[in-house]
């Protein structure tokens, strides 16, 4: 089995490693997830990073991340493109391959407490508020 590689996904809003989600939005107009830096203190503006999916992805998961024992392990990026990915196998297999040619990208947020996978053929933007 060949190993995970994780690639760092453009602008990260210069947050630091540790990162929370603030908000996910998933719906008709695409899926959002917020996140602002781990440990915010009283007093200083947070800087809140939005990923935009302008439309459904084609697989997504949460997970906490107390209980990803396995995967990720350790990620040098809070945001990142996962190449090898068992996640992209799997889903590749239960579609039959139906949707292989399509482009799919497993791009991954990992925050302290949720994980999140998510599949699509489209470049999220990035967005800093």
């Amino acid at each position: 089995m060949t190993s995970r590689i994780y690639r760092p996904v453009g602008n990260d809003g210069g947050l630091p490693g540790a990162v929370v989600a603030r908000e996910v939005h998933f719906g008709d107009d695409g899926l959002r997830i917020a996140v602002v830096a781990d440990g915010a203190q009283d007093g200083i503006v947070e800087t809140v990073v939005e990923i935009s999916f302008s439309s459904n992805p084609f697989l997504f998961r949460m997970l906490d991340e107390g209980d990803y024992l396995s995967t990720p392990g350790v990620v040098p990026f809070w945001f990142c493109v996962v190449e090898n990915s068992e996640y992209l196998n799997w889903f590749n297999e239960e579609t039959q391959g139906v949707r292989e040619n399509q482009g799919i990208t497993h791009f991954a947020i990992y925050t302290a407490t949720i994980c999140f996978d998510i599949l699509h053929n489209e470049m999220p933007a990035v967005s800093i508020r």
